[in-house]
């Protein structure tokens, strides 16, 4: 049997988002055959963006997130669309960096840890996230 090598799933902006993108992930790894580090590391960043997204983004009612997972020669590629307030969280400084006694808000430090890569853009009033974990 071949391993899956992509999905995607669609989730309302709700309060049950998160659990519900960290659950696909955790199917779509499963299917894949990827690791369990690698597994815990796409759902760690799966539910981070989500949870942000309805905590910051402010999407408006009724719109979804989307997310889609390639696996890819170089890892493991997830694909991010929500509808929230634009951010660009490759310009984001870090809460350690402007105050190093601040507690909460490492969340995107940790994601752009996992990650190889970042990329943003924001168009047609999406923000759209390209994000690259290595498969080691």
């Amino acid at each position: 049997m071949t391993p899956t090598r992509e999905t995607a799933a669609r989730f309302d902006a709700v309060s049950g988002a998160p659990d519900a993108a960290r659950a696909a992930v955790a199917r779509f790894a499963a299917a894949a055959g990827l690791p369990p580090t690698v597994r815990l590391k796409a759902e760690l960043i799966a539910e981070e963006l989500v949870a942000n997204t309805l905590s910051h983004g402010l999407p408006p009612p009724g719109s979804a997130i989307d997310l889609r997972l390639r696996l890819e020669p170089a890892g493991l590629l997830l694909e991010y669309v929500d509808r929230g307030c634009a951010f660009d969280p490759t310009r984001h400084l870090s809460p350690r960096q402007a105050d190093p006694w601040h507690v909460g808000g490492f969340g995107w430090d940790i994601v752009r840890g996992i990650c190889s890569e970042v990329q943003y853009d924001r168009a047609d009033g999406e923000n759209r996230l390209r994000l690259h974990v290595p498969v080691v």
